[in-house]
Order: C-alpha cells, then structure tokens, then sequence
C-alpha cells in the first residue's frame, strides 16, 4: 500500500458528499502547511470533519505532527463530529477505512 493509492481511493468519496483535500505529494508544501496532515474531509450536510494522516512502514510522526495532532484530537473530542485518524492504525486497511467513512 503507497499513499498514493490512499489518495486514489479517498478521490471516489466525492462523489457521495465529502469534499477531499489531499496535501501529500512530493512537492514542498506552502508557507504555513508545514506538519499538517496528508488528508482533510469535509461532509457538509452530515456534519462530519476528518483529519487523515499517513504513516507507512518506518514513517512516524514528526516532532511537529505529534503536537498537530494533540491539538486536531483534542477539538476533535470537543466536537462529537470530527475525527482525527492515523492510517493504518485502527483501519488497517483502505477498504476499512472507506467502509468507515461511507457509514459516518
């Protein structure tokens, strides 16, 4: 699994209400979008927001993601609507994760 084909299979999940913004690719990131995470879905008329961030193989979490994340988890627990996943962890898998986000 590459992240790429993470990205290839969160595209489709436009079509059923989720705005998808994909920040992951191999090119520098702008000013300010330093440590932000790979994915950020929106489903307007469920209410739902989801923060994805990608770690495959020995990849981790930067000094800076790791406090991204505390703060995204946090205001997530705030906002029973709103979640922060890390990918793989709890959805090892793309077709898991999919299945979550279609039944949100």
């Amino acid at each position: 699994m590459t992240k790429s084909e993470i990205t290839k299979a969160l595209k489709p999940l436009t079509k059923y209400g989720w705005d998808v913004k994909t920040f992951n690719h191999n090119k520098a990131m702008p000013t300010g979008a330093r440590d932000w995470v790979d994915h950020f879905l929106v489903h307007e008329s469920k209410g739902w927001i989801i923060f994805i961030e990608v770690k495959i193989g020995k990849d981790s979490l930067s000094e800076g993601q790791t406090e991204y994340k505390k703060s995204l988890q946090s205001c997530c627990n705030a906002n029973g609507k709103a979640q922060y996943i890390l990918f793989p962890g709890k959805y090892k898998t793309i077709p898991e994760l999919l299945d979550y986000l279609f039944n949100c």
